[in-house]
């Protein structure tokens, strides 16, 4: 603060014009075409430049500015806090706004009085702080300057009032330098002139004085001036002083005009011209204000010799010219309560629009969500109605599975009857074939599983077929066979091997079934080797191959004549490597032996679909569950049938159940049999067909 200076004497400062064209060349680009709406609920409510606020707290204001406005609220901010206090602006600025924090006086100068935040995009200006009440005095200052740059930005252009300062209710003197002496004229208000003494002469000033048009005008009237014998030898020296245009003076001034633009750069000879330019018109309006002050004169020594009733005419004039003052002060006043009123207006119009829009808003999300009650009330009823259906449906299913059980047990029944009388006629066909060999073997008695009632005595006897027995004795003549293997015929039963009588062995590795061999006794007519699946995670496919040679050579050496019957792996789910060379193994296996007589390879592919297991027939990734027994089981029975050529039982397979017998047979899939399957010509005998 410059000494105790006011704030509306440091405005009438000259430098202050400048100053103001300074901030407003770099803070001009900072201001938006257009303001936003404020978002927020108090800067909404905010009055136009007028900080009485029902939202306004001890801590806290807020009001609003028009953008043409905006940028003199700016400028005049700069000037209050930055020119006249001395306040810095905060170093966090942005584009959007800028902060004035104002600090204390004296022992407590750190702390914060307010901070002023100019909000540039929406033209809002919000003060906090602990101490708000300052702000009050402030804030007429901030709005006093703001309406003065608007003035003086309006009058920026105009020459005539060029004299007049920033506030329009002081006067400026001005200092004319003439051939070394100076000249100080009081400038006179355009708006008012009263009287006053100008170097000890009373002047009288009248409204809407014009200053002459031309040099010869001003000429005569300083004439008269001088012959004026009532006029003051102050004035008439400072007439005298007052330079003459002539002709010597103007090339004396041309000359040092020459001098200056050899000596200084084109700048300087741009500045002194723009001087020079000025004091000319200044010095032209001197003369046309004292000539004018002349005319006054005389007019005022006329008016005093009229006496009290001039007097009574000026009272009246000057009554007058205050009523007229007050009246424009009135209008003005009017004009910006009028101005305010119509912010505020405009401002209720953008919240009752903003109110319309949530209004509007609301009602779509109402329509919305009383859509969505509806469809999802029909989506309820149609649920019931889904369920009501599935009820139904269910008690039918109910009523049909009880259907189906009772016909499935007497299905089952049926087949059971039907499995017992095809048992029989396999035995006969069985005993036929023993009979149709060897004539010197001797004849047996064929007994049925179902006994006959005898119609005479009502005793039951079984079924029999009267063959005369030529001995006594009975003899197993079943062809013998010895199975050795791993875990995998776990839940196999030899003795359930109808038509062979085969005994089993636990044989869980190659080398294991070399040394089961070397210690076998007995000279089986088959021996049945099912192994390789526990090797293929220990040894490689060429060593298997070789170890798998060997038995069969061992086998052919200690066993002449019995054959072999390669039961190959089926396929596994624990490791898709192991899985991929078993197939690989068991096809190089079907390869080596596909010539040799007394070597048969039993494949078990039918467990699996494409070499990968079916998990029904499975009890984990590798062991057969007991309906995958009875497949192998079957696979075996088939292949040893073939190789002694004994026929295959005929299997209806429309009437067989789920559940299959307990017996290995051949396994059926879909309706068929896998390899063979008797079927009964038209003429009822038997015949093979393959698949």
């Amino acid at each position: 603060m410059p000494g105790n200076m006011s704030f509306k004497n440091f405005l009438a400062r000259r430098e202050i014009k400048e100053r103001v064209k300074v901030i407003e060349k770099n803070l001009s680009n900072l201001i938006p075409v257009s303001l936003k709406n404020p978002t927020g609920v108090k800067a909404k409510q905010a009055k136009f430049e007028d900080i009485n606020n029902n939202n306004n707290s001890e801590t806290y204001c807020v009001f609003r500015t028009r953008q043409t406005r905006l940028l003199k609220w700016v400028i005049a901010s700069y000037l209050f806090y930055n020119d006249f206090l001395s306040a810095e602006w905060s170093k966090k600025d942005e584009n959007k706004k800028i902060c004035i924090e104002l600090q204390g006086e004296g022992e407590k100068s750190t702390d914060i009085k307010y901070k002023l935040t100019i909000f540039l995009t929406t033209g809002t200006i919000q003060v906090q702080g602990n101490n708000i009440t300052s702000f009050n005095d402030d804030f007429d200052n901030l709005k006093m300057c703001t309406d003065t740059i608007n003035l003086s930005t309006d009058e920026e252009s105009d020459d005539d009032t060029r004299l007049i300062d920033l506030d329009d209710n002081t006067v400026i003197d001005i200092e004319v330098e003439v051939e070394g002496e100076k000249i100080v004229v009081e400038a006179i208000k355009q708006a008012d002139i009263n009287i006053r003494e100008i170097n000890g002469v009373e002047t009288v000033d009248m409204k809407d004085i014009t200053p002459t048009e031309t040099m010869d005008k001003n000429a005569t009237k300083l004439k008269e001036v001088f012959d004026n014998e009532n006029t003051p030898t102050k004035l008439k020296e400072v007439i005298a002083i007052q330079p003459q245009n002539t002709s010597n003076e103007k090339q004396s001034q041309n000359k040092k005009m020459m001098k200056l633009q050899n000596e200084s750069l084109e700048e300087d000879n741009q500045v002194t011209r723009e001087d020079i330019s000025k004091l000319n018109n200044k010095l032209n309006k001197l003369e046309t204000t004292i000539c004018d002050l002349m005319d006054k004169i005389k007019e005022n020594n006329n008016i005093n010799t009229s006496g009290n009733e001039n007097n009574l005419c000026e009272n009246e004039v000057r009554k007058l010219r205050a009523e007229k003052k007050e009246r424009i002060a009135f209008v003005l006043e009017q004009g910006n309560k009028i101005k305010t009123l119509q912010c505020e207006i405009e401002h209720q119009r953008t919240l009752l629009s903003s109110k319309n829009r949530e209004i509007e808003g609301l009602n779509e999300t109402m329509s919305t969500k009383s859509n969505s009650i509806l469809e999802s009330e029909r989506e309820i009823k149609s649920m019931k109605n889904k369920v009501k259906d599935q009820e139904m449906i269910e008690k039918k299913l109910t009523c049909k599975n009880e259907e189906i059980e009772a016909l499935t047990e007497k299905l089952s029944e049926k087949t059971m009857l039907l499995l017992k009388k095809e048992d029989e006629i396999f035995d006969l066909t069985v005993q036929c074939k023993k009979l149709s060999d060897s004539d010197t073997a001797p004849f047996t008695q064929v007994k049925g599983k179902k006994q006959n009632t005898d119609s005479g005595n009502g005793e039951t006897k079984p079924n029999e077929i009267s063959i005369e027995s030529r001995s006594s004795d009975t003899k197993d003549d079943r062809p013998k066979v010895k199975i050795l293997g791993s875990s995998i015929l776990a839940h196999v039963d030899p003795s359930r091997m109808y038509g062979f009588n085969t005994t089993m062995e636990q044989a869980y590795t190659i080398q294991q079934a070399k040394g089961k061999l070397e210690n076998m006794k007995d000279k089986p007519d088959v021996i049945i080797y099912q192994v390789l699946s526990n090797d293929v995670k220990s040894e490689s496919d060429d060593n298997i191959m070789e170890s798998m040679e060997e038995l069969v050579q061992l086998t052919e050496t200690l066993k002449e004549d019995s054959k072999i019957i390669l039961s190959l792996p089926p396929p596994r789910k624990d490791d898709a490597k192991w899985n991929v060379r078993q197939r690989a193994l068991n096809a190089r296996l079907e390869a080596r032996y596909h010539d040799k007589s007394n070597v048969v390879c039993s494949s078990n592919e039918n467990l699996g679909y494409n070499g990968h297991p079916n998990a029904k027939f499975y009890r984990d990734d590798v062991h057969i569950n007991m309906q995958g027994t009875k497949i192998l089981c079957a696979n075996i029975l088939n292949t040893l049938r073939n190789m002694f050529g004994l026929p295959h039982p005929r299997r209806n397979s429309n009437d067989r159940p789920n559940n299959w017998p307990n017996r290995y047979d051949q396994p059926r899939f879909n309706g068929r049999p896998t390899n063979y399957e008797q079927t009964r010509s038209r003429n009822n005998s038997f015949r093979s067909r393959k698949y």
